[in-house]
């Protein structure tokens, strides 16, 4: 009985587990069949959240944000405390027991001023208690030292600042350059899916053209109007199809696969391009375009400040070359308080100041020399870059210019060649049906049908993807697509 008993627990739990693996593989099967339509508005927005590259460029962003924010605060006072408490039991052989406690406490503050100055204040107590009497002394200091020529100046000191936030800037240069590309590449791998999508259709259309081909070549030999040996043509023409069609199939799933990895989505994921192919007519302007290049480019407006922090690092090489001559001020007082942890002693015993110049002059020291010869050629060679950069934009802006009226230029002739290659097919299945033409003549129109409807689906697809190239030179695929840099950065607080 209890054998039984257990036999039908065992065989109820594999029942259950089969089931349930049943259930899910009904599930996996239906999400992989499921087609999402995707437009390619989705596909941007998708790619700037999902991809893992850009994840990992907005995470380096952040650390820009925190050195920035660390930059900034070179005029803010910084401080801290130092504290000691001691106890201990000292009951020497001879005398009697003592129990003394000590407190040091010593809080620091340093201030750097945006003239140079460097201000130091500082606070030293110390409270001792033992057998029976208190004491504690303090010293409160305040020393400051102000730089008259090397380091001297609001403009010298804040130097390290602009820097800091020139290369900020440069880093969200960066990171939407990084971004403006992985758009450029999704862009084109959803328009290389939707023209596999479109290849695969013709090939669909090509294949059923050839199979009514066959049907009529039997039609007309049953009717005694054609040899029996013109079925072969036909014939092969569909075997050709086929395989033409497995690889059309082949190239569009190459594709899909493209664009999930781009969009960090998962491989039996199976999405449909919802977006028609549309020409989207472009007013060439040489002049304006080159003006929104020169402002909007990530890569030159990095150029740019690239040029200016050379130029403020040649500013402070030669600011190091000169003799470092330093005002000193500082001030003492020491005070004592017969009292235990007493925070203010109240009885100066000690009193002292003093104001002095400080001056140390550089003898033989080549490397001063050095720095300024390095910081100039550095600022030339800035200037060089920013120069070259703005010659290949121009080249580039010409050659775009001329390719965008080739390429629409080719959608046109692309449309004609297809309207003719459509009117000589129908014209030579008239004459087939009058027994006027052959199955080879028309098997080649046919082939010059397909070979025109890929032509004319290239050329659109060329032509959409140099309107795409257009954004990217032009500084312009964030406006294209709505998108904002701050947008797309993680937030960060000095609280947080």
């Amino acid at each position: 009985m209890e054998q039984r008993l257990w036999a039908m627990i065992f065989m109820l739990l594999m029942t259950t587990l089969a089931t349930s693996y049943a259930l899910a593989a009904q599930r996996d099967a239906a999400a992989a069949s499921a087609q999402i339509a995707l437009t390619l508005k989705d596909a941007v927005l998708l790619s700037v959240r999902n991809n893992l590259e850009l994840q990992d460029a907005y995470l380096q962003n952040l650390v820009s944000k925190v050195d920035l924010w660390v930059a900034e605060g070179r005029f803010v006072p910084r401080g801290s405390v130092a504290a000691r408490l001691t106890t201990g039991d000292n009951q020497p052989v001879d005398a009697s027991r003592d129990k003394p406690s000590e407190l040091r406490l010593r809080p620091t503050l340093e201030w750097k001023l945006p003239t140079g100055a460097d201000l130091t204040f500082s606070w030293a107590t110390n409270g001792r208690r033992s057998d029976g009497t208190s004491e504690s002394t303090s010293s409160l200091e305040a020393v400051m030292t102000q730089p008259l020529l090397r380091g001297a100046g609001i403009d010298i000191n804040q130097i390290p600042v602009d820097v800091a936030r020139n290369e900020y800037a440069n880093d969200l240069l960066d990171l939407r350059q990084t971004v403006s590309a992985k758009i450029t590449d999704v862009v084109f791998a959803y328009r290389q899916l939707k023209l596999e999508r479109g290849r695969l259709e013709i090939a669909k259309t090509a294949l059923e053209r050839a199979r009514r081909l066959v049907e009529t070549n039997r039609r007309l030999i049953e009717a005694g109007r054609m040899a029996a040996t013109e079925l072969i043509q036909a014939e092969a023409d569909v075997a050709a199809q086929e395989v033409n069609l497995a690889e059309r199939d082949n190239a569009l799933d190459a594709a899909r696969l493209r664009l999930l990895g781009l969009l960090n989505l998962r491989a039996g994921t199976q999405i449909s391009p919802a977006d028609a192919i549309e020409i989207t007519e472009v007013s060439p302007d040489y002049q304006r375009w080159l003006r929104t290049a020169l402002s909007m480019r990530p890569d030159y407006q990095r150029a740019l400040l690239s040029r200016q922090n050379r130029r403020l690092n040649r500013k402070l090489a030669e600011n190091d070359s000169k003799w470092r001559l330093d005002l000193t001020a500082s001030t003492r007082v020491d005070s004592r308080a017969e009292r235990w942890l007493y925070p203010v002693p109240d009885a100066p015993y000690g009193r002292r100041w003093e104001v002095g110049l400080e001056l140390v002059v550089p003898l033989f020291d080549r490397t001063l020399k050095q720095q300024r010869v390095r910081a100039t050629v550095a600022e030339q060679q800035a200037d060089n870059r920013v120069e070259s950069l703005r010659q290949s934009i121009e080249r580039d802006l010409t050659d775009k210019l001329r390719s965008l009226h080739v390429r629409r230029r080719q959608v046109d002739l692309a449309r004609r060649s297809l309207s003719l290659a459509q009117e000589q097919l129908q014209i030579e299945q008239s004459k087939l049906e009058l027994g006027r033409s052959t199955n080879f003549e028309l098997v080649k129109l046919q082939n010059d049908l397909v070979r025109a409807e890929n032509a004319e689906l290239r050329a659109i697809i060329d032509y959409l993807n140099l309107l795409t190239e257009l954004d990217q030179s032009l500084g312009t695929t964030f406006a294209t697509w709505g998108l904002t840099i701050t947008n797309l950065t993680p937030v960060w607080e000095p609280g947080s």
